[in-house]
């Protein structure tokens, strides 16, 4: 005997899937300003218990005790012992402690680099789309917009106002850095 056809088999009653009409809803909606922003920064080192040492490489011991290093084999020919590559890893992060942690001591820089990576999104794409670019000159201007326009939309500024300002002879001009 065979199965019946899926549609044949289920039988929902009539009823359509997901939260029936009627049914008390379970979801908060997230408000769109909160009566409290909390931060949270660690006050104390996890490893050593020192005011955000950042030197005491417990973190990283923990990491070389999971990625121990291979087994020494014979010498010969002067070449280097085979790492893993969570050990390179690990031998990098060590060596560059200060500039890895540098977001818990300056909060201004950022903790990822994702808005890096954003920002050469769309010329990665324009150079995949053409190719290349044709002259020297074409690709400049390209970047230059690029990067007007970039810098536009971190201070909070419709890309098209600026645009327009530009194109009227009153260009908009960031702040300095300083201020």
């Amino acid at each position: 005997m065979r199965k019946p056809p899926r549609a044949e088999r289920r039988d929902g009653g009539g009823r359509k899937p997901g939260k029936q009409p009627g049914a008390p809803g379970a979801h908060l909606p997230r408000p769109s300003t909160p009566d409290e922003v909390v931060v949270h920064v660690p006050d104390r080192c996890g490893g050593c218990g020192a005011d955000r040492c950042g030197g005491c490489g417990a973190d990283l011991a923990d990491g070389e005790r999971a990625n121990p290093p291979p087994r020494p084999q014979r010498a010969g020919r002067g070449r280097r012992q085979p790492r893993s590559p969570a050990a390179r890893l690990l031998a990098r992060l060590d060596t560059h402690r200060d500039e890895v942690l540098r977001f818990l001591d300056d909060l201004r820089v950022p903790f990822t680099n994702n808005q890096a990576e954003r920002d050469l999104r769309m010329v990665k794409l324009q150079q995949k789309i053409s190719g290349c670019w044709r002259t020297l000159a074409g690709a400049e201007a390209f970047l230059t917009v690029r990067s007007y326009l970039s810098t536009a939309r971190k201070q909070r500024l419709n890309p098209l106002d600026v645009l327009r300002r530009l194109f009227e002879g009153q260009p908009w001009l960031p702040a300095p850095a300083g201020t």
